[in-house]
């Protein structure tokens, strides 16, 4: 298992810059979940320390990981703009105007620092799936 059948598994689909706010969260949703340390393990895969990297286990040439960040973020591809940064994004709408790499008041830390700092996805999984219930109660309006 390689970097290659984590993103087969957990990254099926392009993103594309029209994608619907749903489309884009639920992918989101999907990549976060194949961060989970079993997931992980499962492909042979693991995090690099303190960075938001994925590498092949016995791949010490840091050559060919995975980056965690705003070009693989189907979210930050679909919303973000440098003018407006995180404005438009369902999550940071979500989180009530607090993007993902941001603290909240009640946060230990970000979602985005958890994984980044500790390795953990869940908080990050945790706020799209709010942000799936905020969507979901924005069309039902």
């Amino acid at each position: 298992m390689t970097t290659k059948t984590w993103k087969l598994e957990f990254m099926p689909k392009p993103i594309r810059k029209n994608m619907s706010a749903r489309a884009a969260t639920e992918h989101c949703v999907m990549k976060w979940s194949g961060l989970n340390p079993a997931n992980l393990k499962k492909h042979g895969l693991i995090k690099i320390d303190d960075e938001a990297e994925l590498q092949e286990k016995n791949n010490h040439s840091y050559e060919g990981g995975i980056l965690i960040n705003g070009r693989n973020c189907a979210l930050c591809v679909v919303y973000y703009e440098a003018a407006e940064a995180c404005n438009k994004c369902p999550l940071y709408l979500a989180r009530g105007g607090t993007s993902c790499d941001r603290q909240m008041e009640k946060e230990l830390r970000s979602p985005f620092e958890a994984f980044e700092r500790l390795a953990d996805p869940k908080p990050m999984i945790r706020e799209l799936k709010k942000t799936l219930k905020y969507l979901t109660k924005k069309e039902a309006k």
